[in-house]
């Protein structure tokens, strides 16, 4: 089990979402996480990527 999960639910934010998981990776070295993000049927980049959910998990 992950220390932390962080879910982000997304819509037409692409770039606040890049900065924020850039972020969230940047400071959280050396904990056992898992980032959930959902996209909320966003028409900006993120929607052009065809990813309608995106889970990153990291040990």
């Amino acid at each position: 089990m992950k220390q932390f999960t962080i879910s982000i639910v997304n819509w037409n934010v692409c770039g606040y979402l890049e900065k924020c998981l850039e972020s969230i990776y940047k400071y959280s070295q050396g904990i056992d996480l898992e980032v959930i993000v959902v996209d909320n049927a966003s028409v900006d980049e993120i929607k052009r990527t065809s990813v309608t959910a995106l889970r990153i998990t990291r040990q």
